[in-house]
């Protein structure tokens, strides 16, 4: 049996893998939540390699193979093995009133108001239904009314309202089919009317709606085609007009409007306003961010008691909100946080049945929801919900189609409903 693995990043070693599948001889070691079925990328990575392979819970693990280190968590004849970083990509997508769901598959369907073509079924008809759109999909990143689709080989595509040039494609042009912009590509987040783009060497780019120097190239002008905005990023968040951008040494950055009480100045040069952060996510006018020990932390507007605080005071500096949390997302108004032991809370307005706890009574501290909860995406008046057994779950407002329960109405819905497709 291998060694103990050292602390930092690793995974234990608890079975055989199927060496075969992979097209990696003699693995002798696999990695956590990796199994026979799971889905296997490659990229290049210089003199040595990496894989990126995506379990079938959407954890994103990046095994390297370097010829120079001992060998931690396993053996192959190719190489030592170690793992060098895992992320988490949401299985579901919730923007104004359209909603994108990722099966274990790598498929991606959609539902709700398809106006300008967002649902990229290539019609601008409202669907009720989820219905499928794309496979061989690595995530997937929703605005005001545009998506953006990340393939599993790093092409991305888009769809949707294009008239601040969100879509990058060059264009002012709607697109009711997706269209690929860009290759070699990381990871994608959308909100409002631009688009942020992180390409696998790091590097950040932007584009669509400038107006408050959200796309952090010192301007407030619209881009049609995306821009450079930052180096050394390791992931990012939209918010209705900003843009918060984690580095890889930890610091947190922001632009576009940053979250000063009753002002909004445009900040078109990205400005630090963290340190030692994991993520984030950006709401209406609220962020999350969670802490590299498990604490989260909220800012910005409050008057529904959306960063869990207690009250409705707005913060202009980061508060810490509660601890053990594994993951989180802002939405227009309420808040959903998962916590390590995958239970599921809600804080903020409710008046939908957002927050998915039964009422439509505004919560200033989080309430549990759910347990076993995977993963989730609050939207603008509605929230969508991923079980751990791969179900997934909707509340809120239905008033689009947007919960895919096959009707639309303007009543809210409570309590969460599986859906099935």
């Amino acid at each position: 049996s291998p060694p103990p693995p050292p602390p930092d990043n690793s995974l234990p070693c608890p079975a055989q893998l199927n060496p075969n599948k992979y097209g990696m001889s003699s693995l002798n070691c696999p990695f956590q939540n990796v199994d026979v079925g799971d889905q296997i990328y490659f990229t290049a990575d210089g003199p040595s390699f990496a894989k990126e392979i995506t379990d079938p819970n959407s954890n994103i693990w990046w095994v390297g193979f370097d010829w120079s280190k001992p060998c931690y968590q396993g053996i192959t004849t190719q190489g030592n093995v170690s793992v060098i970083k895992k992320e988490i990509f949401p299985n579901v997508a919730a923007g104004i009133n359209h909603s994108m769901f990722r099966k274990t598959d790598g498929s991606l369907w959609a539902c709700g108001k398809d106006t300008f073509g967002q649902l990229g079924d290539g019609t601008v008809t409202n669907r009720y239904l989820p219905m499928q759109v794309s496979v061989g999909v690595k995530s997937v990143a929703v605005g005001f009314a545009h998506t953006l689709i990340l393939k599993s080989d790093g092409t991305l595509l888009v769809c949707g309202l294009n008239s601040n040039g969100e879509l990058g494609d060059g264009t002012n042009i709607d697109r009711h089919l997706p269209v690929q912009i860009m290759t070699g590509v990381k990871s994608v987040a959308a909100s409002g009317e631009f688009s942020l783009i992180l390409k696998n060497d790091n590097t950040l780019y932007g584009c669509g709606l400038n107006n408050y120097g959200q796309l952090a190239n010192g301007t407030t002008f619209s881009f049609n085609s995306p821009i450079q905005m930052m180096t050394n990023v390791s992931s990012m968040a939209a918010g209705n007009y900003t843009s918060l951008i984690l580095k890889t040494d930890g610091t947190l950055w922001a632009c576009g409007v940053c979250y000063e009480q009753n002002i909004h100045p445009s900040h078109p040069v990205p400005m630090q306003i963290l340190s030692n952060v994991k993520s984030m996510s950006a709401g209406g006018g609220h962020a999350l961010a969670l802490k590299t020990d498990g604490t989260l932390w909220g800012i910005g507007y409050n008057g529904e008691g959306q960063l869990g605080l207690g009250d409705v005071n707005y913060r202009t500096v980061f508060t810490q909100i509660v601890a053990n949390v594994k993951y989180m997302s802002a939405g227009g108004s309420h808040s959903l946080i998962l916590k390590t032991d995958n239970t599921l809370w809600g804080c903020g307005l409710n008046d939908n049945g957002q927050l998915g706890d039964g009422t439509v009574t505004n919560h200033m501290a989080p309430v549990q929801v759910m347990t076993s909860v995977l993963s989730m995406s609050a939207g603008y008046q509605y929230s969508l919900i991923q079980k751990t057994d791969g179900t997934f779950w909707v509340c809120g407002s239905n008033n689009a189609g947007q919960l895919g329960v096959g009707t639309i109405d303007n009543a809210p819905h409570p309590i969460p409903m599986k859906i099935t497709f």
